[in-house]
Order: C-alpha cells, then sequence, then structure tokens
C-alpha cells in the first residue's frame, strides 16, 4: 500500500541572491503557490530553501526552476540532497515513535 507520506520527498537547496526578509516571503511565496510543494522554508542567514513536496507532481528540477524564475540561483545543496524528517526514518526503518 502506498501512503501519502512515501511519495513526500524533503530537499535543502542552496540559494544565492537574496538580500533581506523581502526576498524569504518572495520566494516561500512562489514555492508554495505551486501544486505538489507542501512546505518551504527559506533561510536567509543560512541561504537555502527546505522544501517538503510531493514526487509525483513536481521535482527538483521544477523547484529549482521556481526560484530562478524569481531572480535567484539555486542548486542542490551540497552537504545534504535529501533531508529525512523523524517520520520518514520511521516509515524507512520500519520502526515506531
Amino acid at each position: 500500500m502506498i501512503t501519502e507520506d512515501e511519495n513526500m520527498k524533503k530537499i535543502e537547496l542552496d540559494v544565492k541572491g537574496m538580500h533581506c526578509k523581502s526576498c524569504v516571503i518572495i520566494l516561500t511565496d512562489a514555492l508554495t503557490e505551486h501544486k505538489g510543494v507542501k512546505d518551504a522554508k527559506v533561510d536567509l542567514k543560512k541561504s537555502n530553501a527546505t522544501v517538503s513536496y510531493d514526487d509525483r507532481m513536481i521535482d527538483e528540477s521544477k523547484l529549482i526552476q521556481i526560484i530562478s524564475k524569481e531572480g535567484y540561483e539555486a542548486k542542490m545543496s551540497r552537504t545534504a540532497k535529501y533531508v529525512l524528517d523523524h517520520d520518514q526514518k520511521s516509515v524507512i526503518s520500519g520502526t515506531s515513535r
């Protein structure tokens, strides 16, 4: 059985060109308005965006295009391509909380 969570992914993207809180708001709004994006956390200090999305509806390249369209440069984070939260680790390992 496939659950909704099995199709949900979380990715960390490095973002260049952000200068202020308005940049954060612009990117957060641009990402979350797209179907398939569940959540977007944009961090000005870390210059990154962590996006939770349904991989049946949108993929990494489209997320990067969305950011680029707003005038910023984005790429996969070198340190972490995918970020697993506690619930996803439990599902993958077969353990429960």
